[in-house]
Order: C-alpha cells, then structure tokens, then sequence
C-alpha cells in the first residue's frame, strides 16, 4: 500500500517537468506555425477519459503490466531526449534539468512497479516493449525537424505519463480505499 501510494506521488511530480518541456518548445526558435497547430489539436482530455474507463475494467495484473511496458518503453527515448536538449537552440539549462527529472522519475518508477510484479510473481515479458521510430528525426540535421520531433515526443510522453498515473490511481483504489473510490482523489 505504501509503495503504491509512492509510486501515485512519482507520476505527480513529472506533471510539472512535461508542462514546462511542452510550453519551452514553442518558444525556441524556428517553431513553426504547423507544430503549435498540432499541438493545440491534441485532444488530451479524451483520451485520458477513454483511458480511465478501459483501466477500470482492466485486471490489476494487466494494469501492473502495462504500466512496466509504458515506463520500460520510455527508457532508451528518454536518454535520447536528455542528450537533444542542449542541441536546441535557445533551450534553457531548466529544460535540461526538467528532462533529467522525467527521465529519473520513470526509472524509478520503473523500479517501483517490477518489485511489486516481483511480490505477485507475475512474469514480466522482457521483448513486449515497443521501438521506438522518431531517433533519426531527433538526430535531424533540420532544426525544424528536430524541434517537432522533440516536440511530439515530449507529447507523447505526457499522454503516457497520464496514463500510467490514471492505472495507478484505479489500482490505488482497488487496494486502498476497497473499490470506493467516488470521495477520493
């Protein structure tokens, strides 16, 4: 219970780091008008909500899974996503310092998780982890190219957190408050 509740502090405390990823991006130069574009057509809040309600019918095995495949996903990204920060031009050294934050807390987070699989020894599929394919445009000697990808991957990073934090906030109730969870947040 107490790593549990832990673990639903950790997904909390990225909230801040992602939000000053996402507005830092815009800003810097050569943004362009395309990207802010996509970015306000994210419909996050759906999605999240479509989210909640397949975690809710989830099994807590399945959930603790698929929490272990999303922050296990984010590793190698993460490193690659640390290292493209200081090629940014105009990013700050608190965009550095928010990325290294992120990429800690999905470690530990990581860790958290596989030692309460380790408890219910549920087996962890070591190759059910997805590529992923934005490296090369990362890696882009295009500024435009590398500020989208960056972009989107920070993204996509704060969709996955959001979902990782709604699985742990079902299972959080599960075993906290017994399933009642309609008065708690």
């Amino acid at each position: 219970e107490d790593l549990l509740k832990a673990i639903v502090n950790i997904t909390h405390s990225w909230e801040e780091p992602l939000k000053h990823l996402l507005s830092a991006v815009p800003t810097l130069p050569g943004a362009s008008d395309n990207m802010l574009k996509s970015a306000n057509a994210v419909k996050e809040k759906n999605h999240i909500l479509l989210e909640g309600i397949e975690a809710i019918l989830n099994k807590t095995e399945d959930l603790l899974k698929a929490i272990v495949n999303i922050t296990h996903s984010w590793e190698e990204p993460l490193k690659h996503l640390l290292s493209a920060v200081p090629t940014l031009q105009g990013a700050s050294d608190n965009m550095l310092k928010s990325a290294n934050a992120v990429k800690e807390r999905n470690h530990i987070l990581l860790e958290g998780i596989e030692a309460i699989l380790n408890r219910t020894q549920v087996e962890i599929e070591d190759d059910a982890y997805p590529d992923w394919s934005g490296l090369s445009d990362l890696q882009s000697s295009d500024e435009e190219t590398r500020l989208f990808e960056f972009f989107n991957l920070c993204r996509c990073l704060r969709r996955d957190t959001h979902k990782v934090d709604t699985f742990l906030k079902v299972l959080r109730c599960r075993f906290v408050y017994n399933n009642e969870c309609m008065y708690y947040q």
